[in-house]
């Protein structure tokens, strides 16, 4: 009931802020970064995000990567995979037609990259696709736990 003064309206939890994002992978280690931004607001029990993460150099990181750090661990509900938007890709291994993606599984702060084509669908984004200058753009909204 819009307009409505009852207690079941009233915005009790609302909260901004900022994180540090972290790219990790399955190993590996030693990888530094250019930039590492990250902004949020947190009404209720929904969070809003921006993301901007670049790397001034690789490591040797190896096998699957996320970008961690998210403020508020995801709503753990079986099979709720929330997407987010990746709104930049700047100097990555990828080829040609090839789409950087990602979502928010269960109970996790971190956002799990992907790389999707035509031919294959959508696949795990590997340390392989970074580059030592690569950047990513990052948002979306989650409904946390």
């Amino acid at each position: 009931n819009l307009g409505s003064t009852g207690a079941n309206n009233l915005l009790n939890d609302y909260e901004i802020g900022s994180f540090i994002p972290t790219i990790s992978a399955a190993s590996g280690s030693g990888h530094t970064y250019s930039v590492q931004v990250a902004r949020y607001v947190k009404i209720g029990d929904i969070v809003n995000f921006h993301i901007f993460v670049g790397l001034a150099t690789l490591g040797t990181l190896s096998g699957a990567i996320d970008i961690d750090g998210l403020p508020f661990t995801s709503n753990s509900t079986t099979n709720l995979l929330q997407s987010v938007t990746v709104g930049g890709a700047d100097n990555l291994a990828i080829t040609a037609g090839e789409t950087v993606a990602g979502f928010i599984r269960p109970n996790t702060a971190a956002v799990e990259m992907k790389i999707w084509n035509s031919a294959t669908g959508a696949i795990s984004m590997t340390a392989a696709e970074l580059s030592a200058d690569g950047n990513l753009i990052v948002s979306g909204s989650y409904i946390a736990a």
